[in-house]
């Protein structure tokens, strides 16, 4: 069998093209990814070395010029963009043969690309095409065609990423297959379309993008490869329109609930649970469109979406309660399961109008901040120096005590129209959004009756000022109006939020359970080792076989230097159980002796001990330590122990122990220094029956000290003097020995401290590190 003339007339032209064609990155010697910069400082320096007044080789003037043809090519986002997709800088679009353009010199020397042009200049849809139908609205589309275009690079950057809320349909062909001209009206209909709708639109020439085809796993051309969630799939059907369209309905991964009069209120509830809004589209069709289809797909994390057939004698109720008519109707409900919060009719129902109604109801009337995406969008940073927007927050717990409170707090926010736009209002759950409720804690008031309300302004992304709303929120009109007058004096400037605080990413409450997440991250990698096992090179397969095998030894070096530690700490902690034990059986001190009288067990702290009471601390603990003296450590060990023993029995989260100054008093030095009340005088007489409650693990600590003992010690002594000098005191020395002892009244007042700790009402003071102990 002959080849045709033709296309060896083709073949060699297009190679001969392809010799006298230069290449502006290798003229800079910059590669294709080079930024600005790289190419800009490669032809500073291409440019001197070169100049004909410097260089004196004969051929330096025809290099200078070319330097400079490249660098006009690189430094034009159009030129390069051009060259890199079509091979030519001066790309004007398709041409047909015969055209004079197809021949022009682009002043490169031979020109980049072919010098052929209707050979190399390829319509990004089409090459050839056949003069059918109206020729404005084929130049028209093939114009919007040229955006459609999909390289690698887009699809990596672009397609990929927004697949996971958009689903992409793409037309695989290249230049010479002929089934390609005969599908390109089917596929212009579908783009005019599925484009509307939110469906994205590409095609890949595989002559451009020969590794992008086989990454979609592309064999025969024509192709039309959806990309769903990440994942291409190959349409393998008859290529028609309603193939093509059922073919991407199921592949969208879309949860619509079918609602009838029987389960409506299954529909509705749990709206509050799951911090999301109801949308149900009313229609005459058995199965929901394609269109809400893709919406539902777009939205579905953020909205439960409900399907209800009209013509079905199950949803004859929800139809007059509703009102809802003959045509395509979409109910949004909230709270409130008798009155939606938004509609849209059918002479409405398109791409647009549908997309901007469900977009504008993503949250509740009161929504809870369940995770740092939806705490953006309520409230949002403020570039402004003074707050223009104010976010109300409710601090609740997840509890059906606290309803009463949110229902209140929901109604007023419903009624204040004054601060539309102003002030947006929500609330969290403290016990789920713990670690962003704790950097809060100044000028907190807790009431028993009430809930907290705090006023943010939200100044950076991670910085904010705020203040509380006084005596709280206890769901009464009185609140009503001290919160609006609060609103009003911050929003006009006659009041500032007084504290600041930087705040942590929120919890997302709605995660996937850890199994699922799992499952999510081993099927993604099968796609990927998939993929990569099908269309790899030889090169490629050696490199992505070494990194594994590098990984597999690291995670192996990692696994057994673990496993070794571990086996190292738990021989500390053998050891320090054994310490512990041999102090019970030898030691005769007074913590002995507050054992054997069944006070608690006071670890002092020591380098063994040093672990157990602080460094190892979990999230949440605490451990108490007493400051004490050689001379008062029996006196003072037992008082302390019999007053923080009813706390040791009824909290678990605190551990209590005890420091020896003598040996210590560095320690407690360092630690204290900058607190308010720490003695300026270091001694261990003035720093007996201090008490510190140490957490471990967030670097912070409360301080509890013995004000009261030193007032009493002065007001004593002043006594004893004027008494014993004017010959008044007639204390017995009975009524002196049933006196606590002065080690003992350094612990007055303790047990109030305790009860505060325990509420978590005490001050912190942070630390950046613990300091070494003897």
């Amino acid at each position: 069998m002959k080849i045709p003339v033709v296309f060896v007339s083709v073949t060699l032209l297009s190679l001969l093209g392809c010799c006298l064609g230069m290449d502006p990155y290798r003229v800079l010697g910059v590669d294709r990814s080079a930024d600005e910069r790289e190419v800009k400082k490669a032809y500073r320096r291409l440019s001197r070395e070169w100049h004909p007044d410097k260089n004196k080789d004969p051929g330096a003037e025809q290099k200078f010029i070319e330097i400079n043809q490249a660098y006009e090519v690189l430094s034009d986002t159009e030129k390069r963009s051009n060259y890199d997709n079509y091979g030519d800088p001066d790309y004007r679009g398709p041409l047909n043969f015969g055209s004079r353009d197809g021949f022009r010199d682009n002043g490169f020397g031979g020109g980049f690309g072919h010098p052929f042009h209707f050979f190399n200049q390829r319509d990004p849809f089409r090459t050839f095409h056949f003069h059918y139908g109206n020729q404005e609205y084929r130049e028209s589309f093939r114009d919007k065609a040229q955006e459609m275009l999909v390289t690698l690079n887009k699809y990596e950057q672009t397609v990929l990423p927004q697949s996971s809320v958009k689903p992409f349909l793409l037309e695989v062909y290249n230049d010479w297959c002929l089934p390609c001209l005969q599908l390109e009206p089917m596929w212009d209909s579908l783009v005019e379309e599925l484009q509307p709708m939110g469906i994205g639109m590409g095609i890949v020439n595989s002559d451009f993008a020969a590794k992008l085809t086989q990454r979609l796993g592309v064999s025969r051309l024509p192709a039309i490869v959806a990309v769903v969630d990440g994942r291409p799939v190959t349409y393998a059907g008859v290529m028609t329109r309603d193939g093509i369209r059922r073919f991407l309905e199921r592949l969208l991964p879309v949860n619509i609930m079918d609602v009838t009069d029987s389960s409506w209120n299954e529909f509705l509830s749990g709206c509050r649970h799951d911090n999301k809004p109801r949308a149900v589209l009313f229609s005459q069709k058995p199965v929901p469109s394609l269109l809400y289809r893709v919406v539902s797909f777009a939205y579905q994390e953020r909205v439960v979406f409900g399907y209800a057939n009209t013509k079905a004698a199950q949803t004859q109720t929800l139809r007059f309660d509703f009102d809802v008519g003959k045509g395509p109707t979409l109910l949004i409900f909230k709270e409130d399961k008798d009155d939606p919060a938004d509609r849209l009719e059918a002479g409405e129902m398109q791409k647009g109008s549908l997309n901007a109604k469900i977009s504008s109801n993503l949250h509740l009337f009161l929504p809870r901040l369940s995770s740092q995406d939806i705490f953006n969008e309520v409230c949002p940073p403020d570039t402004s120096q003074t707050p223009e927007r104010l976010c109300a927050i409710l601090f609740t717990y997840n509890d059906a005590d606290h309803n009463f409170f949110r229902d209140t707090y929901r109604q007023y926010a419903r009624s204040a129209e004054e601060f539309e736009g102003r002030v947006s209002f929500s609330y969290i759950y403290e016990n789920t959004q713990g670690s962003f409720a704790d950097r809060f804690d100044e000028g907190l008031e807790v009431l028993s009756t009430s809930v907290c309300l705090l006023l943010l302004w939200r100044r950076e992304e991670f910085s904010v000022a705020y203040g509380w709303l006084p005596s709280g929120w206890q769901g009464t009109g009185n609140d009503h109006r001290r919160l609006t007058s609060e609103l009003q004096t911050v929003l006009e400037g006659k009041k500032r939020l007084p504290f600041s605080a930087k705040i942590p990413e929120l919890y997302r409450e709605d995660q996937p359970a850890l199994i699922i997440q799992l499952f999510r991250k081993v099927r993604n990698t099968w796609y990927f080792l998939w993929d990569w096992y099908h269309h790899m090179d030889v090169i490629e397969s050696t490199m992505v076989i070494s990194v594994l095998l590098t990984l597999l030894m690291v995670a192996a070096g990692g696994f057994v230097l673990s496993m070794a530690n571990k086996e190292m700490q738990n021989e500390r902690k053998r050891e320090r159980r054994q310490q512990a034990a041999h102090r019970r059986n030898t030691d005769q001190t007074s913590g002995a002796n507050l054992r054997k009288r069944r006070y608690l067990e006071l670890d002092e702290l020591v380098p063994s001990t040093y672990a157990n009471l602080i460094l190892d601390l979990r999230p949440g603990q605490l451990t108490v330590l007493v400051a004490v003296g050689e001379k008062n450590r029996e006196v003072l060990l037992k008082t302390f122990a019999r007053e923080v023993y009813p706390y040791a029995r009824e909290s678990k989260i605190a551990g209590f122990g005890f420091v020896l100054l003598e040996r210590n008093l560095s320690w407690l030095e360092e630690l204290l220094q900058n607190t308010a009340d720490f003695p300026a005088k270091v001694t261990v007489q003035n720093c007996e029956g201090i008490v510190v409650a140490a957490n471990g693990h967030r670097f912070y600590y409360h301080v509890f000290y013995p004000k009261e003992r030193r007032h009493n010690d002065r007001e004593r002594r002043r006594d004893s003097l004027d008494g014993d000098f004017v010959g008044l005191n007639d204390s017995t020395s009975e009524e002196e020995d049933e006196r606590p002892t002065d080690a003992a009244w350094l612990l007055t007042g303790l047990n109030f401290w305790m009860d505060r700790l325990l509420e978590g009402t005490l001050k912190k003071y942070s630390t950046g590190g613990w300091p070494d102990v003897r």
